[in-house]
């Protein structure tokens, strides 16, 4: 039998000797022009009126209730905060249409984040009013696209395909956000940036992006209510956060109606994951002092070399063959002693990877491949230091006992979620549902649904995705 840890700690020495050598140059990136006008700032009610409106007029769509917060109808606004604008139909048949919009949140040049809204239109073209509504957060080492809309990237999926179109063909406004990290390109060398890019810069950018999309419903025609907001992985800690610190304000300035906490949390109660935390906690903690402020994604490396050559041995994991090697990355435990994993696998008796149970092969070989290349050090410390006590004290779960918002929270029998489900019984709310997806619970755990089976897998949309929509219509 194959140790999976042994296996993982191959591919983390080869992908080490793979990196350049550490910048330590602690120059900053060149900025951009600081003008207020270049960048959205933190958005008091009136200012995200002004960006609000300027969005929708890029966008081609009307605005139906009068501007009376603030706007000075005299005076324009530079829209050089809005960086690009794109539209493109992604479900002819449903008249769904998907618009991506790149805006600055800050002078630096990578202070940019992605805006997405995946809607169904009316006969003029414009995005339906519905009081439905879902803003989705992305995980580690993924994007917008690459969790819920990945045909848009991967040429062998479907573009009608993935849990954005699902939610948008019945009548429900998505909306979401790419985080500045997934923005930095794969020639970048210099991530002195990055150095505090840790977990409150990730709740003021989606705090951000879920203000202006608040101010553009409800300039819309379709009111000025708090969003619905689904948190993936290390998405579902950084909505945590944001649950915390909306706490402390008062209801109007609330983004958060709902909150979907897929397959993490915040805290643990679990003496195996904590040890297993602090060592990671450790272990960020480290490159951070090293001077180290990305993590390089090897999740590329595996898909692109299964793409390119299946059968070829695999020079991340010596002995497996590349497309082994891209099964391994799923179906291993990545945290041994812990049995939590991205995908439900098959075996043969020496336990490598045959296959998968769930999940179709190609769209997770796409998967690897279609993904951001760093994310910050400072984040991934940030979002496991919750469960590691003993390593520092943060602000971020100072509150959760104060969270009165109505709670779904998902998980996969094998994946990461009922390592965090201490969080629920933190939270002051009296309406949280738990919904745990298993289908071999009394037997090995590998075999059971995992992290990334949530969202790829081939019964995804019966046995994940309905209940979400059903839980958004009852909220």
């Amino acid at each position: 039998m194959r140790n999976p840890i042994l296996l993982l700690l191959t591919v983390t020495l080869f992908i080490t000797c793979q990196k350049e050598q550490i910048q330590q140059d602690t120059a900053q990136t060149k900025d951009l022009p600081s003008k207020k006008s270049e960048y959205v700032g933190e958005l008091p009610m009136a200012e995200a009126e002004v960006y609000a409106s300027t969005l929708i007029e890029e966008a081609g769509w009307e605005i139906e209730n009068n501007v009376s917060i603030g706007k000075d109808p005299t005076k324009s606004i530079s829209t050089a905060w809005l960086r690009s604008n794109e539209r493109s139909v992604v479900d002819e048949e449903n008249d769904i249409v998907h618009h991506v919009f790149k805006i600055a949140v800050g002078p630096g040049k990578y202070d940019k984040i992605n805006l997405h809204r995946v809607v169904r239109q009316n006969s003029r073209n414009f995005p339906i009013k519905t009081d439905k509504t879902a803003f989705l957060l992305h995980g580690d080492f993924k994007d917008f696209e690459g969790i819920f809309l990945p045909g848009v990237k991967s040429p062998r999926i479907d573009d009608n395909e993935g849990f954005a179109i699902y939610l948008a063909k019945n009548n429900v406004d998505v909306w979401g956000i790419d985080q500045a990290w997934t923005l930095v390109p794969v020639e970048e060398s210099n991530f002195a940036f990055m150095k505090d890019w840790g977990m409150e810069r990730q709740v003021r950018d989606l705090k951000k992006a879920m203000t202006l999309v608040r101010i553009i419903r409800f300039l819309s025609g379709s009111g000025l209510k708090p969003l619905n907001l689904l948190g993936y992985s290390s998405g579902s800690a950084v909505g945590f956060a944001l649950l915390n610190e909306e706490t402390s304000k008062p209801d109007n300035n609330r983004n958060v109606a709902g909150f979907i906490g897929v397959d993490q949390g915040v805290t643990t109660n679990d003496p195996i994951w904590e040890v297993i935390v602090c060592d990671i906690v450790a272990g960020y903690q480290g490159l951070i002092d090293a001077g180290q402020y990305q993590d390089f994604n090897p999740l590329p490396l595996f898909g692109n070399a299964a793409l390119a050559d299946p059968d070829g041995a695999s020079e991340l994991i010596p002995g497996f063959t590349n497309i082994q090697a891209a099964l391994a990355l799923g179906v291993y435990p990545p945290f041994e002693p812990h049995p939590l994993h991205f995908l439900a696998g098959t075996f043969d008796a020496d336990f490598f990877p045959t296959g998968l149970q769930y999940s179709n092969l190609d769209e997770w070989v796409d998967f690897l491949m279609y993904a951001p290349p760093y994310e910050p050090v400072a984040f991934e410390l940030d979002e496991y230091i919750t469960s590691c006590p003993s390593m520092g004290d943060v602000s971020w779960d100072d509150n959760l006992d104060l969270v009165q918002n109505p709670i779904l929270y998902i998980e996969a029998g094998g994946g990461f979620g009922p390592a965090g489900e201490h969080t629920l019984s933190l939270l002051g709310s009296s309406d949280i549902t738990t919904m745990t997806i298993s289908f071999h619970p009394d037997s090995d755990i590998l075999l059971d649904y995992g992290h990334a089976d949530l969202f790829i897998a081939d019964n995804a949309e019966v046995k994940v995705w309905q209940p979400i929509l059903n839980w958004i219509k009852d909220h």
